[in-house]
């Protein structure tokens, strides 16, 4: 006998909720410091965990009887760290197609991947899982917690934005950004049809042959002000445009990305043309646009680059010039988030760059000269402000979820080591029962 689709997902729920409510007795963590992400470290502490949620956090905190303990003396607790643009458990992170609003990255991600557990080795806790860069409007990213039986339960929020990207993959700009524009203006033909007459809307192409699209035609300049979307049939819209009207009617953010600086006047002409809210995912060399990005009204965080520290050469002294994008950008009042960089380890070898790491990135930063409360923001308080959860996650505070990674030292010390990580009061990782580790462990000790 078969069981329909419902029954299964119910089932399903049941288990994984089941779990769950076996993890939720009153946990206390004690350890030599926790780093709470909003404000100065606190020494010898305790974190109450309860429900999933953060009960109580300080120095002074009283444990109850019944809570189970854990001890780490000279441990350091952070915020599970965010890992806000990321194509982790996905096989391909573009599509062919330049404009697919419709696609949504829920549909390619597989649970089982070893990019998730690898998040949880390094102790995130959260992922946001996008589209690629090399697209124009390349569909719907969710944010995810990097573990579970099946992606519904992975789920934290979906869909979290709509990936554009300013930044041709073959270079050609001047046509990227006129079939971008091109898109939006049917768009905009097609609500505006529908908004006046109320009747079946004809079949408008996403882009029209010849010198004009259609709705050049029409009107040359797009006032969307005057689009009155509650007049507008929602059964009306076509099914492949809906995830653009949510778009440009403020129910969905975008993440544009910018390949060089000089694609960040074209963002910002995208954000005010189609009244798009945004975060701009930045190249190498965003530093060079430092002031046009800290003189913009209501710019949140950005996300930068994986490439932290790069060279070039300077044309007439013929020297390699070193560039520390995140420091600069720092310096002008620019709050950002930084990223892991892909590095898909393969028959169970694990990741040899540095920068695949999220913690490593934020321990660049201090190298480089911010402030550690700084570096710590980047992983933990910005991104979760970026994907609109700083209300849930990013920070160790009473109410929140206790999204907690716990090192045996100085999270910025390549010595240390993640050794338990716990999501919304579960724990979803333990460094001695992880075999892939030891075995790693065991060829380094046979090789030497």
């Amino acid at each position: 006998m078969m069981l329909c689709k419902t029954s299964i997902i119910c089932v399903v729920a049941l288990v994984v909720s089941a779990s769950i409510l076996d993890a939720q007795e009153t946990l206390a963590i004690r350890a030599g410091t926790i780093v709470t992400a909003v404000s100065e470290p606190i020494k010898d502490g305790v974190i109450l965990v309860r429900n999933g949620r953060v009960l109580e956090v300080g120095s002074e905190v009283q444990i109850p009887a019944d809570a189970r303990v854990l001890r780490y003396p000279s441990g350091v607790i952070l915020p599970g760290l965010i890992e806000c643009h990321s194509s982790a458990g996905l096989r391909v992170a573009n599509e062919n197609v330049g404009v697919v609003p419709y696609l949504t990255v829920l549909d390619g991600i597989n649970p089982k991947s070893d990019r998730f557990q690898d998040c949880l080795r390094d102790g995130v806790t959260t992922v946001h899982v996008i589209p690629g860069n090399a697209t124009q409007i390349g569909g719907q990213g969710a944010v995810l917690r990097p573990v579970g039986p099946i992606v519904d339960a992975m789920i934290l929020k979906s869909p979290s934005a709509m990936k554009i990207s300013v930044s041709p993959r073959g270079g050609n700009r001047m046509d990227h950004m006129s079939s971008l524009r091109r898109t939006f203006q049917d768009l905009y033909a097609h609500l505006e049809a529908l908004a006046a007459t109320k009747v079946e809307s004809p079949e408008l192409p996403l882009s029209t042959p010849g010198d004009k699209t259609l709705s050049e035609l029409l009107r040359p300049t797009l006032d969307w002000k005057k689009i009155d979307f509650e007049k507008i049939p929602e059964e009306k819209i076509e099914t492949r445009r809906l995830p653009l009207v949510d778009l440009v009617r403020g129910k969905l953010p975008a993440f544009i990305y910018c390949a060089r600086a000089s694609d960040i006047r074209h963002a910002f002409e995208v954000m005010d043309a189609y009244q798009i809210r945004a975060t701009l995912v930045l190249g190498p060399d965003a530093h060079r646009a430092r002031d046009l990005l800290a003189g913009r009204e209501n710019l949140g965080p950005v996300v930068l680059d994986a490439t932290l520290e790069y060279y070039d050469r300077d044309l007439e002294t013929g020297k390699d010039r070193r560039h520390l994008t995140a420091r600069l950008l720092y310096e002008a009042g620019v709050k950002f988030a930084v990223q892991s960089q892909v590095s898909r380890r393969r028959s169970g070898v694990f990741p040899r760059n540095g920068a695949a790491h999220l913690w490593y990135q934020a321990a660049t930063l201090v190298k480089q000269g911010l402030p550690r409360a700084e570096a710590v923001r980047t992983v933990t308080v910005n991104p979760a402000r970026i994907l609109g959860l700083d209300h849930r996650i990013g920070s160790i505070e009473k109410g929140k979820d206790a999204n907690l990674a716990i090192f045996t030292g100085d999270a910025f010390d390549v010595r240390s080591w993640v050794d338990r990580v716990f999501v919304e009061g579960e724990e979803v990782y333990n460094r001695a029962s992880d075999r892939d580790l030891k075995e790693l462990l065991r060829r380094k000790e046979k090789d030497f």
